[in-house]
């Protein structure tokens, strides 16, 4: 799943707001058999990084939106 918001500064995800995501089939219903375990999966990532369950990339943090992480 890749979640990518938008980077103006105006329209940026900001501190006291929050994301919430509904999973469901195309009839609008709840996916059966969908429960927290489906999502306890290790990345196969290529070259010499280790595998990982989730990853962020934080960009324009810091005074001057100079900093990311």
């Amino acid at each position: 799943m890749l979640l990518d918001f938008a980077t103006k500064k105006k329209d940026r995800f900001g501190a006291g707001e929050t994301l919430l995501i509904l999973a469901t089939g195309p009839d609008g219903q709840a996916m059966p058999g969908l429960t927290p375990h489906a999502f306890y999966e290790f990345s196969k990532p290529s070259g010499k990084k280790d595998p990982f369950l989730a990853a962020a990339h934080v960009q324009a943090i810091g005074s001057d939106d100079e900093a990311s992480g």
